[in-house]
């Protein structure tokens, strides 16, 4: 997860095209980007209940390579910033 994943990456991994791939997920309502951001999402509101693992770390252990970023879509997805988040637990 904290590696870049790209859509020919996971096509490939079920030797299936990216087109293919894009039709499935469009069958069950996502997109892959959106795929991606959600399953981020969950394991960084599951590491930030982990008050000893630094905010910055989580960002790069979910993949984002800024910690403005995560910041920005956390906060978009979640509806708060993730130090704010953490507080609640």
């Amino acid at each position: 997860m904290s590696q870049p994943i790209s859509v020919e990456d996971v096509a490939c991994y079920f030797f299936i095209s990216r087109r293919q791939l894009a039709r499935i997920m469009a069958k069950h309502g996502e997109t892959f980007s959106g795929y991606l951001r959600k399953v981020r999402m969950e394991r960084a509101s599951l590491l930030l209940k982990n008050k000893k693992i630094p905010i910055k770390d989580i960002a790069f252990m979910t993949g984002f390579q800024s910690l403005h970023y995560f910041t920005r879509i956390f906060k978009r997805e979640v509806g708060m910033t993730p130090a704010r988040f953490r507080r609640m637990f």
